[in-house]
């Protein structure tokens, strides 16, 4: 899912934003999300701290209480793959922008062609997005497509041919067989039984004496073969991302 984050305290423009992300997105085949906020909120930095979807931020600089540059420096913090795009009543900040070093897509002034520099810097913003990144496929007439760093296994689903995706905050029910998934993944995912495939990048501990495997998460499990053991390990020891 692509997930729009408006942050614009003037309420006609928070609208005005909203319909502009509708137009670019509309017929597009994928789903999105617009999260809208006037005013800080805590949840903002739940979604901050979110690594399911791809997202896109659209910013007003000059929001009180907590500035637009506050909300992207928290991003940076954590996250370096979303965009952000920053709109303004007062351009001649953007100098500040530029030294905050906060890799932002673009700076718009409300008052000059706003709709159409609005709309360009999110079209590039879904362009730029690298499909290698993110796993997409369609369960029951929706079309998901999620960060490969948020998955932490894939596990295959008894008495059927699908599969569960299990990421950092939900799970998901692919309709493909693991083997078919393992094509839609990079190296860092490994096959450590013939029913699941674990995401190296989340592994924090290997037991082979009791096949187990520890995530960052928390996520334990013992889907580890006496034939992938020697293997996966050696794997985890020295794989490099």
């Amino acid at each position: 899912m692509v997930r729009f984050i408006i942050y614009e305290d003037n309420v006609t423009m928070l609208e005005q934003e909203q319909l502009i992300v509708n137009k670019v997105c509309m017929g597009e085949d994928f789903d999105y999300k617009v999260d809208k906020f006037a005013t800080y909120d805590p949840s903002i930095e739940k979604i901050i701290n979110s690594n399911t979807d791809q997202k896109i931020y659209i910013l007003d600089v000059e929001v009180p209480k907590v500035s637009g540059l506050e909300i992207a420096s928290k991003i940076r913090d954590r996250d370096w793959d979303s965009m952000i795009i920053f709109v303004t009543s007062h351009p001649e900040c953007k100098d500040d922008i530029f030294y905050s070093r906060l890799m932002v897509l673009d700076f718009i002034s409300k008052t000059m062609n706003f709709r159409e520099r609005l709309e360009k810097s999110i079209r590039v913003a879904l362009d730029s997005f690298n499909k290698n990144k993110f796993l997409v496929f369609k369960f029951n007439q929706i079309t998901y497509r999620l960060l490969l760093d948020s998955i932490i296994y894939i596990e295959k689903i008894p008495r059927g041919v699908n599969s569960l995706i299990v990421t950092d905050s939900e799970q998901y029910e692919i309709p493909s067989s693991l083997s078919k998934v393992k094509e839609l993944l990079d190296d860092r995912f490994f096959q450590t039984h013939k029913s699941c495939i674990v995401n190296v990048d989340h592994v924090r501990s290997v037991n082979s004496s009791i096949n187990e495997i520890r995530f960052d998460t928390g996520d334990v499990i013992n889907w580890l073969s006496e034939r992938n053991k020697k293997d996966f390990v050696e794997y985890v020891r020295n794989y490099r991302r």
